[in-house]
């Protein structure tokens, strides 16, 4: 994840420079994703957004960077149960395990401590994350770090 904001900051840098763009021209306003048009990179087969103008640059990207996915494991050491699930707004979610919800698998287990979360760009690779952390595999890497944390283990 950290790889691809680095990647996106550098095509915005590059576009910057290909344009003679300065950092200061540009005025941080709300984003309107209409001022943006998509630009097809075909090294690695993706499109990204490029504002169509100046002054948009930095929104389209603050505006990127705001919309990620964050996959997380919450652990209930009270019951050692883990839980691991995407948000595209995580603050929301872990209030809503720990205080609002009124149904579901995690009422029973309160309170949750987040143990682990990982960020994606994508809904898509968000979801594929958490596939996976939910597999025999990830379910062990996700007790090694519950082990390391807590020194609780799913026994």
């Amino acid at each position: 994840m950290f790889i691809q904001q680095l990647y996106l900051y550098g095509l915005i840098c590059t576009y910057m420079d290909n344009q003679k763009i300065s950092s200061s021209h540009l005025e941080p306003f709300a984003i309107n994703v209409n001022h943006c048009q998509s630009v097809h990179n075909p090294k690695v087969g993706s499109s990204i957004l490029l504002p169509a103008t100046k002054a948009t640059l930095r929104c389209c990207l603050f505006y990127l960077l705001l919309s990620m996915f964050t996959v997380y494991v919450l652990y209930s050491p009270t019951f050692n149960k883990i839980y691991t699930g995407y948000s595209s707004d995580i603050d929301n979610r872990l209030l809503s395990h720990n205080e609002k919800a009124t149904k579901g698998y995690t009422l029973r287990y309160r309170p949750w401590v987040l143990t682990h979360s990982e960020e994606f760009v994508t809904k898509a690779e968000a979801i594929k994350r958490e596939k996976y952390l939910k597999t025999g595999d990830g379910r062990k890497f996700i007790w090694e770090i519950i082990k390391e944390k807590f020194g609780s283990s799913n026994s």
